[in-house]
């Protein structure tokens, strides 16, 4: 299964907690909220948008090369393949 790289604003990827970056309040003058989420629940919706923001976004730079993101990221061939099936993405 590919995810649709277009969508990487518009909704959580594969595996956030609760969604809590996608429903927290973007403005303050925005009504006052009742409730947060925890700290620690929040942190980690932000880590997976912000992994899965730069591998959709290294995905379309390198031009579906593998060598090249791994250059561009440098992370290694298995740890970022590993990181494309988390976020059901592929590299040809």
């Amino acid at each position: 299964m590919v995810q649709d790289i277009t969508s990487t604003l518009t909704s959580p990827p594969p595996g956030a907690a609760g969604g809590h970056l996608w429903n927290y309040p973007a403005k303050r003058e925005s009504a006052p909220q009742t409730s947060l989420p925890k700290l620690r629940e929040l942190r980690g919706d932000v880590l997976l948008w912000a992994e899965y923001n730069y591998l959709c976004n290294l995905v379309t730079l390198c031009g579906h090369n593998i060598r090249r993101a791994c250059q561009i990221s440098g992370l290694s061939r298995s740890r970022l393949y590993t990181l494309l099936k988390k976020y059901h993405l592929t590299l040809p």
